[in-house]
């Protein structure tokens, strides 16, 4: 339901879901898998997880969100204290 190509004034975050797990990374990095992210649910608090990996910005342990529309679509993901657009759905 969170798969998509999100872009804020920095760079593109793309959050992708293989198997049981979301997944993001960014297509712009030399290397976009050495820097990718797993994002674990956190219980009790919807669209909401903790970033597990993501050594770029040092974001490991912060919470990324997504913000939904009223038909349940993402619009906005939140990735630590910076806001991305969704772009792109996959």
């Amino acid at each position: 339901v969170y798969e998509g190509r999100y872009a804020d004034r920095w760079n593109d975050r793309d959050v992708v879901a293989l198997k049981t797990s979301l997944l993001s990374y960014d297509l712009e990095k030399l290397q976009p898998m050495k820097n990718i992210a797993e994002l674990k649910p956190v219980r009790g608090h919807p669209h909401t997880f903790v970033i597990h990996g993501d050594a770029d910005f040092g974001y490991h342990g912060e919470h990324a969100s997504f913000i939904l529309d009223q038909s349940g679509t993402p619009i906005r993901m939140k990735w630590g204290p910076d806001y991305s657009e969704l772009v792109k759905k996959f």
